[in-house]
């Protein structure tokens, strides 16, 4: 075989392998939409339908106190067994429930997610506590099932004013299993905090895609019949190399 044919040989072959390489990636790259937290925040904030409850009327947070808001997702549920929005035994804070626990679905092309919205303020008449996590007035934070959890998946605020109404906050997290999901403040000013909390509970449905399932395809079939040819040609120039003298 000559130097030339030894070339060609090598080139075709790196081609092969590229073709080979791109073509299975393509086949086997999934996307799904939505996938970024701007995205998924935005259907969950949309799909917000179910359900809402919560104490939108507001509760007193003394200074020094801590109140938890309580929404109870429950699994075989009584039919008799009505909702209650409930003073909590210590009196501080209130919890919703029984609620429902809907368990997510999936199938071939797509899957379902379930979210808590939590839509909050806490106020004095001069001053707010703004975010989760420590602040100048308090501690906000959040609780699954699993336990504490210092950041939600998303939080984000209506309005740019200081106190009152445009002070409200919404924070999304996803709901994973049965169990309680809890909105904790912990007053750590001198001042009586107002609360106001709404929940509602939200689906969110992921879809399944192959973008380049076609391209990858055809570029495998491609590397296919590259290689087929060349391994054609190498054998065919190695007899003929051999024939001669």
């Amino acid at each position: 075989m000559s130097r030339i044919s030894r070339i060609n040989l090598v080139l075709s072959g790196l081609a092969v392998v590229a073709l080979l390489t791109w073509g299975t990636y393509s086949v086997t790259l999934t996307q799904t939409s939505p996938s970024d937290p701007a995205a998924i925040t935005s259907a969950a904030s949309e799909g917000a339908v179910r359900a809402t409850f919560g104490f939108p009327n507001g509760t007193t947070v003394m200074p020094g106190s801590t109140e938890e808001y309580i929404i109870s997702l429950k699994t075989n549920i009584p039919s008799n067994a009505s909702l209650c929005i409930c003073l909590l035994p210590n009196g501080k804070g209130f919890v919703d429930s029984p609620v429902g626990w809907i368990a997510p679905t999936s199938n071939d092309t797509a899957y379902d997610k379930n979210y808590l919205l939590f839509t909050f303020t806490f106020c004095s008449g001069s001053r707010c506590q703004y975010g989760f996590g420590r602040g100048s007035y308090g501690t906000i934070w959040f609780s699954d099932p699993q336990g504490n959890i210092t950041q939600p998946m998303r939080t984000f605020s209506f309005g740019a004013g200081s106190t009152g109404e445009d002070a409200i906050e919404t924070a999304i997290a996803e709901m994973t299993t049965p169990g309680n999901y809890t909105l904790h403040y912990l007053n750590t000013s001198s001042e009586n905090f107002s609360a106001r909390v709404v929940f509602a509970r939200s689906q969110v449905w992921f879809y399944r895609s192959s973008p380049y399932l076609f391209a990858g395809a055809f570029t495998l079939a491609l590397g296919a019949a590259v290689l087929g040819s060349t391994v054609l040609v190498s054998l065919t120039t190695l007899r003929h190399s051999r024939r001669t003298p």
